[in-house]
């Protein structure tokens, strides 16, 4: 695994507040490098982009809601995570979301609520990469 510092990060993330909490705990782990997209058609569209520059993203963090098609959708994630697997999309996968997911196939789970500190948490997930 690459050092944190050359890390590429795709957050996708449709609450602005929420993407600059994760941001900000990202670059207390010496990541500076994350890119956003506020729901699933952007997302892909980056995902697509960077597989045509080979710049793949070491790290995709996703929401488990957002939109999809313009419709917000509860279960986006898990959409999206299909989405990387049918692509053979070789990432880390870390959720972080407001409701608590036990999802075995990813690199971690994080609980967003602003009374948790997520330079922590995302410092535990990071340990863990290869």
């Amino acid at each position: 695994m690459k050092k944190n510092m050359q890390m590429h990060v795709l957050c996708i993330e449709d609450n602005v507040f929420k993407f600059d909490d994760i941001r900000k705990a990202l670059s207390w782990n010496g990541i500076e490098d994350v890119t956003h997209a506020k729901d699933a058609d952007e997302g892909l569209q980056m995902i697509h982009e960077s597989v045509e520059k080979a710049y793949l993203y070491d790290i995709v963090v996703l929401d488990m809601e957002f939109p999809i098609n313009g419709v917000l959708h509860p279960e986006a994630g898990l959409k999206m995570i299909d989405e990387l697997q049918k692509l053979d999309y070789k990432t880390n996968i870390i959720i972080c979301s407001s409701v608590r997911y036990a999802v075995k196939e990813i690199a971690g789970n994080i609980f967003y609520n602003k009374a948790r500190d997520l330079n922590f948490d995302f410092r535990d997930v990071i340990n863990r990469l290869d």
